[in-house]
Order: C-alpha cells, then sequence, then structure tokens
C-alpha cells in the first residue's frame, strides 16, 4: 500500500538535497549574520545561543526562529545553527529564481556542508512540490 509512496518520498527527498546544490554560490560566499533580541555566548565551549525573533541570514538564505544555538567547536566556516522554533522558518532563492520554502520544530544547518535537517513537523516545498514528515534529512 505504502509501496508507490516510497519511489516518490525518496524522489522529494533526492530533490531536497538538490536544492542546496542549485542554490545561489554567492549567497555561500557572503557572511552570515544572526540578529536576535538577546544573546548568551560560552566562549569556553566555543557556543552561542541566540532568543527572541532570531534571523540568520546568508545571501538569498533566511532562517527565522525563536531561539538558535550556533555550535563552533570545529571553527569558523564550520559552524552549526539548530534553529527551534513553532515553527522554525527556512527561505532561500535558487539561481533560476525559484523560490524554496521549509518549516520544521527544528531546522539545522551545517555551513560547511551547506545541508538543512528538519526535524519535528517538517515541511519543504519548491515550486508546486512539497514534502512533509516528522524529519527530512
Amino acid at each position: 500500500m505504502y509501496k508507490p509512496f516510497i519511489p516518490l518520498a525518496t524522489s522529494l527527498i533526492l530533490g531536497f538535497f538538490a536544492v542546496t546544490a542549485s542554490a545561489t554560490e554567492s549567497d555561500f560566499n557572503k557572511p552570515i549574520k544572526v540578529d536576535s533580541k538577546s544573546q548568551f555566548v560560552d566562549g569556553k565551549n566555543k557556543t552561542s545561543l541566540f532568543k527572541d525573533n532570531v534571523r540568520i541570514s546568508q545571501g538569498t538564505l533566511v532562517i527565522n526562529a525563536d531561539e538558535v544555538e550556533v555550535v563552533a567547536t570545529e571553527g569558523e566556516g564550520r559552524e552549526i545553527f539548530i534553529a527551534r522554533g513553532a515553527p522554525a522558518s527556512y527561505s532561500q532563492t535558487l539561481e533560476d529564481g525559484t523560490p524554496v520554502t521549509a518549516k520544521a520544530n527544528e531546522i539545522r544547518y551545517e555551513v560547511v556542508n551547506r545541508t538543512l535537517s528538519l526535524d519535528g513537523n517538517a515541511e519543504l516545498q519548491q515550486d508546486t512540490s512539497s514534502v512533509k514528515g516528522d524529519k527530512i534529512t
């Protein structure tokens, strides 16, 4: 009964990975900006916690969340941003001008790999295609 859905879900998930591959290359050459109402930095453990109306931007890539934890233990350019919200949201414009949007309870952005993972009530939309699930990785 679910067998026809498996190839469809697989292709949609693979299409998700193609999103980061066809995202505007110049986005990834731009600095990452984080805005929030409050922040806490733990220099010893190389982590930061941003709270209240957090906005991460890097070119056309934008993530909005209630809170964002930044883990920088691997050094600059290798940070991991863990955005949490009800829901947290992501948007980016591809090179061809197509917008991509996503939302989930948690969005994990790994800078070095240029990847997103969506966890909890996850939804990804590109053009007329959409995929929903508890987790999209």
